[in-house]
């Protein structure tokens, strides 16, 4: 059985047709056989061509049954297609490793400029690779060197990048430090700002557990215990909820 269903079957209903052709095809290993006002046999789907030649000119419908090989031999009598297709693939996983956007969000004019050129410099940009780990740390630089810029963050979606920088003047100056977790629960949001997270959506975490580390981390984080809301911490004194 296994072997008919790797190697496919035809099915045969042949017109004015009698014992003599079934000599003929015996050869063939034949199967399910009847005879009535015509004949009807299954045989191996490779045989096909030969069964046809000694049919000749008789009347005949073939039917195949389809396997796993008649998909194998679409493709292999396409060879075109199936070149353009891995092609295709291919230049798809290559082109999703790079960067064909990187929007700015928070700053404008003279500001806006320089942010772009400390990212040129910095190797992001149209055609560089995508990291979500090099963008973060790009961030990280940026707040450094940039005194209107209180905090940053890179999200990473698709074929671009998208800057969000929030201005010195928009965030308040008194956060400072680690931020802390102050109830014991689950991770259900977390926006970074500034600083490195050192949890993720779906972490438990404990009353006194470092969530973000950095000397001016910023976040807004949910922390959830079963159903409840048992915390917000905002420590940007912005409304991102």
């Amino acid at each position: 059985m296994w072997k008919q269903y790797f190697h496919g079957s035809v099915r045969f209903e042949v017109e004015d047709a009698g014992c003599a052709l079934l000599n003929k095809l015996s050869k063939f290993k034949l199967r399910d056989v009847h005879c009535y006002d015509r004949v009807v046999f299954t045989v191996a789907l490779i045989h096909k061509k030969e069964v046809q030649r000694i049919l000749g000119k008789r009347t005949y419908k073939c039917t195949e049954n389809k396997n796993i090989f008649t998909l194998l031999n679409f493709f292999y009598t396409r060879k075109i297609l199936v070149t353009s297709m891995v092609v295709f693939a291919a230049a798809f996983i290559i082109l999703d490793q790079f960067l064909f956007k990187v929007n700015i969000s928070g700053v404008h004019g003279t500001e806006h400029a320089q942010v772009t050129a400390f990212l040129n410099e910095n190797g992001v940009t149209r055609f560089s690779r995508k990291s979500t780990k090099r963008m973060n740390s790009v961030t990280q630089k940026m707040v450094e060197e940039f005194d209107f810029i209180a905090a940053a963050n890179a999200r990473v979606s698709g074929s671009g990048v998208t800057f969000s920088i929030h201005r010195a003047e928009n965030i308040s100056r008194e956060v400072h430090g680690d931020i802390i977790s102050t109830h014991d629960g689950v991770i259900t949001r977390i926006i970074v700002l500034s600083g490195i997270a050192l949890v993720t959506v779906g972490d438990v975490v404990l009353k006194g557990d470092t969530l973000v580390s950095g000397t001016r981390a910023m976040a807004i984080i949910y922390i959830h215990n079963g159903p409840e809301l048992v915390c917000i911490i905002n420590n940007t004194n912005l409304n991102l909820s």
